[in-house]
């Protein structure tokens, strides 16, 4: 079965992530995927998924007419049985074109992210997932909080296929001795406090909590800032200009040995003002990294996870919880490790999200039942 993933700028981020750890699994089930990235300008992650073994296809932007005359073409082409559509921009125009192509069986589209809309863009979207449902999109979110979401707000009943991590990476390279290695690569002392913060800077990753939190926390500490800071905020850039000389915060821009830098953490922080399904805390979890993780939709399953706590938005809370981190850290046991790895592991999901695809090409899509009924006559 031959898969056409639409998605949008491809880069280091949940979705594209999850595919380069998973693209033995997806062929070991008889799957042939193929990666669209509909962008203009740069993909910086299309490489790392050719090099993981997909068909990588770069088109212009999906909200530009040229953008969906090349997809059209991309789609006579490749001549997919299943669209599976990663990116919320133009969702219900691809939506379209899939359902229109001739070798297309089904359609399914997966929500990643957490679409709070109010007043004209919800009516919009609404319209829009309406649409979609019509011509018999299969809706699929990547947690309970997304799924929910979509119905309460947009009407839109979802399947729930929970995101997934490099289990089998993490295993074997978050180890000790890869940590020692990477704190000797940044010059800190084995004793000293090490804190991971990984994620690009965006509004609603919420950095600035953590910096402001910093300046009422007594004891030293490293923090290892990963990812992106492009679309960092100016409230966020001046928030780092105010650390206090007794801490040391390592920008470290993007990486692709996360699960080094995860075995040289005490913990990790995850601010965030709202996430969809967090592959960061799911990464430091199965590492057997605690969490401190903010009190707020899409974080919520972080409760029921021993070595993970949840603080509500507040920097002077934060910096508490820090202290008690550092003066009682967090037992992390090896049955709790365990069954997160279990848990979000890609042959999990592989094998769900099989499922789905078959239940997507038994003749769901409208154009396409359509046709049948005139070919009957």
């Amino acid at each position: 079965m031959k898969i056409l993933h639409v998605l949008a700028r491809l880069m280091p981020s949940g979705a594209e992530r999850q595919f380069a750890c998973s693209f033995e699994q997806w062929r070991g089930a008889g799957i042939e995927p193929v990666i669209v990235g509909m962008a203009d300008g740069e993909h910086p992650y299309a490489a790392t998924l050719e090099a993981a073994g997909y068909p990588v296809i770069v088109l212009p932007s999906v909200r530009s007419a040229r953008g969906l005359i090349a997809l059209r073409r991309t789609l006579a082409k490749v001549k997919p049985d299943i669209v599976h559509i990663g990116s919320e921009s133009a969702a219900d125009a691809v939506s379209l074109l899939a359902v229109s192509c001739p070798s297309v069986r089904g359609v399914v589209r997966t929500v990643h992210g957490l679409y709070r809309y109010h007043g004209a863009l919800r009516i919009q979207r609404s319209f829009r997932n309406a649409l979609a449902l019509r011509l018999g999109v299969v809706w699929v979110s990547v947690s309970k909080e997304v799924a929910e979401t979509e119905l309460r707000l947009f009407k839109t009943p979802t399947r729930v296929v929970e995101g997934f991590v490099d289990v089998k990476s993490i295993i074997t390279e978050s180890t000790v001795e890869a940590g020692r290695r990477l704190r000797s690569e940044l010059d800190i002392g084995g004793n000293a406090f090490v804190v991971g913060m990984i994620g690009n800077c965006a509004e609603v990753k919420n950095h600035e909590l953590v910096a402001e939190a910093l300046g009422s926390v007594v004891t030293p500490m490293h923090l290892l800032h990963i990812g992106h800071r492009a679309n960092a905020t100016a409230i966020e850039t001046a928030a780092w200009e105010h650390i206090p000389t007794r801490h040391t915060v390592h920008h470290l821009g993007p990486r692709d040995d996360i699960s080094a830098l995860l075995a040289a953490c005490d913990f990790t922080f995850l601010p965030s003002l709202q996430e969809s399904l967090s592959n960061v805390a799911i990464e430091s979890l199965c590492a057997g990294v605690p969490v401190i993780g903010a009190d707020t939709i899409g974080l919520q399953w972080l409760a029921s996870i021993p070595h993970a706590r949840l603080v509500p938005h507040d920097a002077a809370r934060w910096a508490a919880a820090i202290e008690e981190e550092f003066a009682s850290p967090t037992e992390v046991t090896a049955e709790a490790v365990t069954e997160v790895r279990d848990r979000f592991r890609p042959e999990r999901a592989v094998e769900e999200y099989m499922a789905i695809y078959e239940e997507a090409a038994d003749g769901r899509l409208l154009l396409r039942r359509k046709a049948q009924r005139g070919c009957a006559r």
